[in-house]
């Protein structure tokens, strides 16, 4: 080897010795690695409790119009309505071996591929992706499973602050999903289905039956986690979608948004002075963003944001239900 060889190898090394040593000295780069091992500490729980909530974000309910009926009947007609969760509410549990939830009065447990349901103090019946009282189960919270696909993802760490949860002291760090990563966890079934144009296409393209590969969700999603800062274990992980919520119809514009129970469908959508506004932002800087909570405060405009809070508590000591000996039979369990 020449000189000249040894020393562009050298200047090489060097060069690679201090990128690495800057990428060591970015905080984000190392907030990259606690969250890293936060997913991987708090999916290896024995037990934890958590409760958990969906719908529409607040502010986003604020600046809903009113529902438009003529925008409605026309949508309702191509099989859109119906499409997403809507709102809801869910509190329980995980161990080695069960899975337990709870809204309102039903109840469910999941162990050994089996799922057991019950109404108030009703005794446990077997169920499959229904609650005891028939109502179909639109989504199941499983934190154990959402952190095992969170931690298999690579996420990078775009934003980082100090606040506090419940008077404890956390450390949140915040990350924007790609469409695979988003892809990954919706039909994975660990956040709740967000509404897609690109799927409701789909559902008028194979005419409403048999079965049709669905469009990777076209969503922006963030997601904040809030950790501990002395244990590394997740103690809030919330989640914030934004999809357009305006499509066209007959030749007409109309507005989707999330209601009480779906989607509902108000319109028309669009007008002038939006046009107008659109075209006077074209080409024109976007702000920097700005970050509340670990989130980033984006656009609203003609878009449904929605937001999926999952609160983590009672690390390791979270206690499942007494089971009888009728229920450990329908689950199978020793």
């Amino acid at each position: 080897m020449n000189l000249s060889t040894r020393v562009t190898c050298l200047l090489a090394l060097c060069g690679a010795f201090a990128t690495a040593q800057e990428a060591a000295a970015d905080p984000l780069v190392q907030a990259r690695e606690r969250l890293r091992k936060s997913l991987t500490t708090t999916a290896e729980l024995s037990s934890c409790a958590f409760e958990a909530a969906w719908g529409p974000a607040a502010k986003a309910k604020a600046d809903d119009d009113e529902d438009d009926a003529e925008g409605a009947l026309a949508v309702r007609a191509l099989g859109f309505v119906g499409m997403g969760n809507g709102e809801g509410k869910a509190a329980g549990a995980w161990t080695r071996d069960l899975l337990h939830c709870k809204s309102d009065d039903q109840e469910l447990i999941a162990a050994n591929r089996r799922t057991i349901a019950r109404s108030g103090t009703d005794g446990w019946i077997l169920r499959k992706n229904r609650w005891a009282d028939g109502a179909t189960v639109a989504f199941l919270p499983d934190p154990q499973l959402l952190l095992d696909l969170l931690q298999q993802s690579d996420l990078a760490v775009t934003h980082r602050e100090v606040a506090t949860l419940n008077d404890r002291p956390v450390e949140i760090l915040g990350v924007t999903l790609n469409q695979d990563q988003v892809a990954n966890l919706m039909w994975g079934g660990q956040i709740p289905e967000i509404n897609s144009f690109g799927g409701a296409a789909v559902f008028i393209a194979a005419g409403g039956a048999g079965r049709a590969a669905q469009p990777k969700p076209d969503a922006t999603v963030d997601v904040a986690f809030a950790l501990d800062p002395a244990s590394g274990q997740i103690h809030q992980i919330t989640v914030r979608s934004y999809t357009k919520s305006e499509m066209a119809v007959g030749g007409r514009v109309f507005r989707i948004r999330a209601g009480g129970g779906g989607v509902v469908v108000g319109g028309p959508g669009g007008d002038d002075e939006d046009e107008k506004d659109d075209k006077d932002q074209q080409g024109a800087a976007a702000p920097p963003l700005v970050y509340k909570n670990g989130l980033p405060e984006r656009s609203r405009k003609k878009m449904q944001v929605h937001d999926y809070v999952l609160t983590l508590r009672d690390h390791g000591q979270a206690k499942a239900p007494e089971l009888d000996a009728a229920a450990k039979a329908l689950l199978r369990a020793r």
